[in-house]
């Protein structure tokens, strides 16, 4: 069972939740969520728990479903599987890391 105590010190609790569901993946749509996330106490738990749950849609832990599937295709690349995901606490050094070039 997923771990989901952390809701309850989100810098969204009690927001429209329609802001982290937006219709498109684009800057314009996704940038107000983006930037509630950019300053909450819990943004690697949010975003663990949507690799570990598989949320099809919306901004979690700051990240697009785009952004999400890429950084999951960095960790299953480098060994991390639905499974066995790397904790909060590893996500954010990790989710810096998804968005520097690779070296060949």
């Amino acid at each position: 069972m997923v771990e989901c105590e952390w809701r309850d010190r989100a810098e969204c609790w009690g927001l429209d939740n329609a802001m982290f569901f937006p219709l498109s993946d684009d800057r314009a749509a996704t940038g107000p969520a983006k930037k509630v996330c950019a300053v909450c106490p819990v943004q690697d738990e949010c975003l663990s728990f949507a690799l570990e749950t598989g949320q099809p849609a919306g901004v979690w832990g700051g990240l697009t479903t785009t952004e999400r599937r890429r950084l999951l295709l960095r960790l299953y690349k480098h060994g991390w599987s639905r499974g066995h995901l790397p904790s909060p606490a590893q996500l954010g050094s990790i989710k810096q890391q998804a968005w520097e070039p690779e070296a060949s």
